[in-house]
């Protein structure tokens, strides 16, 4: 059997999404999103995916990716163009808008709203709405925030070639982004707020042996330096208060990420994070409409 063309595949139009009724909507364009309108298309069902920036969510800003099924080592971006291809082989609708609220219906069913106002008729709905990155608590990050403090080293790290910078965090993605800034910038300093990491430990010793990676373990950043961009960071000592200052060009910050669920808040159950609640089955309060991802606990 021939393996499907997806490099001829197009887009399908939404058109006026919110003149037709929907069998679901699915509300994120991450893997969870897209695992899902490819379930939905091949069902049958007639489906519609909301997503607000790119498809691929997270995994289309990231440098590379190691545990993917299938794949030894691919590209983030190249991963996500995948999605999408594989989205546009089914004629799965791709609406680029960002929900705003759900409303249940007492006659059974729901309006999706977006944030332009428009509200959609859905039989069901499928949240796979991730997470957006955590922001530095940090004396000036708003200020220097797209003027050398980023949450996207794929995105910015070309923008300080042969410059050092700092990545701050412990988790994978946080060593992961800075292995390839090791490879564009001429230094990278980890900072992370205590002495073990929750990155993989393959990945960390990777890390490790490179030559122009250097490691500030036990502090946190208390202030972003700078006039236009940023020059540096002020560094404190998690357990002594010491304060020091390192001299960066740029601060790619790997904190976690929060939950985008505020448009569910009041009609889903949710714990104190914001992530929806759902059974073993991945149900949530309402039954049958379900949650995934990181927008789920």
């Amino acid at each position: 059997m021939n393996s499907p063309d997806f490099t001829t595949a197009v887009s399908a139009s939404p058109g006026k999404p919110w003149e037709e009724e929907w069998d679901t909507v699915i509300i994120g364009g991450g893997p969870g999103g897209v695992s899902a309108g490819i379930y939905a298309m091949r069902t049958q069902l007639k489906g519609l995916l909301i997503e607000k920036s790119y498809i691929g969510g997270q995994v289309s800003l990231t440098n590379a990716i190691e545990n993917f099924p299938g794949f030894l080592r691919v590209e983030g971006m190249d991963l996500a163009q995948r999605f999408d291809q594989h989205l546009k082989l089914f004629n799965l609708p791709v609406w680029n808008k960002t929900v705003s609220a759900l409303h249940p219906q007492e006659s059974g069913g729901y309006l999706v709203e977006v944030s332009t106002g428009e509200k959609v008729p859905t039989r069901t709905i499928i949240i796979a709405s991730g997470g957006s990155p955590i922001r530095l608590p940090a004396e000036n990050e708003e200020k220097f925030y797209g003027h050398g403090v980023s949450y996207c080293a794929i995105c910015d790290g070309h923008f300080f070639r042969e410059r050092p910078v700092c990545v701050v965090g412990g988790g994978g993605s946080a060593v992961q982004e800075a292995e390839y800034l090791s490879t564009i910038c001429s230094r990278v300093t980890i900072i992370h707020r205590r002495e073990g990491f929750r990155a993989q430990p393959a990945a960390l010793s990777r890390l490790r042996e490179k030559p122009n990676v250097d490691f500030k373990l036990n502090y946190v950043v208390s202030e972003v330096l700078g006039d236009d961009t940023v020059t540096g960071v002020i560094l404190k000592h998690v357990q002594t208060g010491e304060k020091e200052e390192l001299a960066v060009a740029a601060v790619f910050v790997y904190l976690g990420r929060q939950p985008n669920t505020d448009f569910a808040r009041g009609v889903v159950e949710m714990d104190e994070e914001g992530l929806i609640l759902v059974d073993r089955r991945m149900r949530t309060s309402l039954g049958c409409t379900p949650a995934c991802g990181h927008g789920s606990a």
